[in-house]
């Protein structure tokens, strides 16, 4: 029995960002919600969980539209009834440059 077991972690941004954090996650025994704009793109990283001997599942969401996020969440809650985790890896980041 993991550290974990039994919680519920949702890890937005998870195909971006290589799932290093949700797959160490359901490692120690959470059931982790793996959610991106593109869930397609999420079913390796759910084969790799499952395949580890972990729980996953992959959920549409963009965090940049409000509906998005509170349609997910709804998801989640009615289907685990809670989340215990929030792992933010979605968003967007622009850097610039000035050289003066």
């Amino acid at each position: 029995m993991g550290l974990l077991e039994g919680k519920v972690s949702l890890v937005t941004g998870a195909p971006r960002h290589r799932p290093r954090v949700a797959k160490a996650l359901a490692a120690e025994g959470a059931h982790v919600v793996l959610a991106a704009r593109d869930a397609a793109r999420l079913g390796e990283a759910v084969g790799e969980i499952a395949g580890a001997g972990g729980r996953a599942e992959a959920l549409s969401l963009d965090v940049a539209d409000r509906s998005s996020v509170e349609k997910a969440l709804a998801h989640v809650l009615s289907a685990h009834g809670r989340v215990d985790h929030l792992v933010n890896n979605a968003g967007v980041t622009r850097t610039t440059c000035s050289s003066g």
